[in-house]
């Protein structure tokens, strides 16, 4: 498990709109964010964004992540047929703030 300790580990944290950014921080105050990335190797590399298309799907719930929602990203493994869109053989996992 990887854990998020402040909102200097998040990538993106400052474009969030303020109520978002709220959440986050309660969230770290709480205890942190937490991922265990499906039970794979994940990266402390942590990037948080408004979803730019509904097509990325969370990967702790497995529903559809919509559209200008924020979403919480990190790197994991790629294996089978996501390695055509794997970068150096990690691909970006998506999640829902809640579900990370």
């Amino acid at each position: 498990k990887n854990k998020v300790k402040s909102t200097g580990d998040i990538k993106g944290f400052g474009i969030l709109r303020y109520e978002d950014q709220a959440k986050i921080k309660q969230k770290i105050a709480e205890g942190g964010i937490v991922s265990t990335g499906k039970g794979k190797e994940v990266s402390v590399d942590v990037v948080v964004e408004y979803a730019k298309s509904s097509r990325s799907t969370c990967r702790g719930c497995f529903v559809s992540i919509d559209k200008e929602t924020v979403r919480i990203g990190c790197w994991v493994a790629a294996e089978g047929s996501e390695l055509k869109w794997a970068v150096n053989g990690k691909k970006q996992a998506w999640h829902h703030p809640t579900c990370f």
